[in-house]
């Protein structure tokens, strides 16, 4: 496997994992350990190794999980994953360590923590909330808790004021895949996903001025967008379900 770098995205010391672009269409997230900080607080020295193939073998498990027909669409094509061996020189001579990487599609997109939600009227945010959410949810449903869902990791590509727009959601390197940490997969004992009110109501996500802004507006905002909408398992419904964070 080979590829090239044809724009960097984030690459520097101490972020963690490279994200660059390779061949012009590909995203290649590097999970080199060199690149991940070496504290995060002045007290304790992180184990890097550990860091970054805990980041990898979440992110490729949830993608590897998911793969099917969300891809393309709310969460970008996954490619796969691969162990790479850079040359490293030392004292003694040049040794080869492995670093791994993950291969997906390039979302030319808007990412929401690059836009000002005071730029957007208030039907402009809620329309780009509600498919937000619904994707976090499909997500959920298809049997990975994403665990990050952030302005940082959902972009918006096409015409982000329209109803037509599209959501993609990034960044599964905090997921958990949900039959690995649970007896069941949601879709084995639902038909339906839970309602974005069920999950949400007791959890105010991180999204600043992107919702309403305090936790009665914004669970009447859950109300008024998905009470009533087939989509979903009633409110009232005694499933098991887990909770969103």
């Amino acid at each position: 496997m080979s590829f090239t770098i044809t724009k960097e995205l984030r690459v520097a010391d101490g972020l963690g994992a490279q994200i660059v672009v390779a061949n012009g269409d590909l995203v290649a997230k590097i999970y080199d350990p060199l690149f991940y900080p070496a504290y995060l607080n002045p007290y304790k020295r992180e184990d890097v190794i550990m860091r970054a193939d805990y980041d990898y073998s979440r992110e490729a498990a949830a993608y590897t999980e998911l793969h099917g027909p969300l891809e393309g669409t709310i969460i970008p094509k996954y490619y796969g994953s691969w162990t790479c061996d850079v040359s490293v020189d030392m004292p003694d001579g040049p040794r080869k360590r492995p670093v791994r990487l993950i291969l997906m599609e390039f979302i030319d997109g808007a990412c929401m923590e690059h836009l000002y939600p005071t730029g957007f009227t208030e039907d402009e945010r809620s329309n780009i909330m509600v498919k937000a959410m619904d994707a976090e949810i499909a997500i959920f449903f298809h049997g990975v808790q994403q665990r990050n869902f952030a302005p940082r990791n959902v972009v918006l590509r096409g015409n982000i004021r329209s109803t037509d727009l599209q959501v993609v959601i990034l960044d599964f390197s905090a997921s958990v895949v949900t039959r690995l940490g649970y007896p069941l997969n949601p879709r084995n004992f639902n038909k339906l996903p839970p309602s974005p009110i069920k999950r949400w109501s007791s959890v105010f996500p991180d999204f600043g001025d992107w919702v309403p802004p305090t936790r009665e507006k914004f669970n009447e905002w859950l109300w008024k967008h998905w009470q009533a909408s087939p989509l979903y398992r009633p409110v009232g419904y005694g499933g098991r379900d887990v909770e969103a964070g």
